[in-house]
């Protein structure tokens, strides 16, 4: 079997945290999150559909070396498209998973280069007026900015780069590969710890996919 982008990001991911290294002695940081975001996905025939998404996941994130957090993602999404007469005015739902690596390296007390690169697959399904309806998608991401914290208050914002190798597939009709429209963007994070380990951040991103995320983490020891 020919060996895809896709396959190799899973893999880089899965050797660095086989392999991380001595671990430090910090804390597990269990995260919720709740994003709605947009993007016109660009179709095999050419067509661009407009795709919104709404997603709530869980990530575990582990300290891999004294900089680098090793996190496990996992969630469920919604799923609706507009342009597609297959799929328009249909409710998708499904899942999704990942690997991501992140990374903190301080310039001085208050500034940090920030960074990570992941993966994820995503999967959504429905009953459609032509047939079983799915879509699905591998995404790899990374993303690199600076961090500024402020006593509780801190605030980030950067670049970032994201490959899609997705398909939509409809039982009995045809099958469509698609990317985004777009592969790099830009992101804004601001964040405000609320006593005890815990912390709130609002994330807003603009490029593969537009749109804003709400972040709520706990450090445990």
């Amino acid at each position: 079997m020919p060996i895809r982008p896709r396959h190799l990001m899973p893999a880089a991911l899965a050797l660095a945290v086989a392999h991380p290294g001595p671990a430090p002695a910090q804390d597990l940081t269990f995260a919720m999150d709740v994003a709605r975001e947009q993007s016109d996905l660009r179709y095999d025939d050419g067509r661009r559909i407009d795709t919104r998404e709404t997603r709530v996941s869980a990530s575990f994130r582990e300290p891999l070396t004294p900089h680098l957090d090793g996190t496990l993602t996992l969630g469920a999404s919604w799923v609706s498209q507009d342009g597609d007469p297959a799929t328009e005015g249909e409710d998708l739902t499904g899942g999704f998973g990942g690997l991501a690596l992140e990374g903190v390296w301080p310039l001085n007390p208050e500034l940090a280069v920030e960074a990570a690169m992941g993966w994820q697959y995503h999967r959504a399904s429905g009953d459609g007026r032509d047939g079983d309806i799915t879509l699905e998608r591998h995404v790899g991401s990374a993303r690199g900015g600076l961090r500024l914290s402020v006593e509780d208050l801190s605030l980030a914002g950067g670049a970032l780069y994201q490959y899609t190798d997705g398909e939509r597939r409809v039982d009995g009709l045809d099958t469509q590969g698609f990317e985004t429209d777009d592969d790099v963007g830009i992101y804004a994070r601001v964040g405000l710890g609320t006593g005890a380990g815990g912390a709130v951040a609002v994330e807003a991103v603009t490029g593969p996919w537009r749109g804003v995320r709400l972040i709520f983490s706990r450090r445990f020891r």
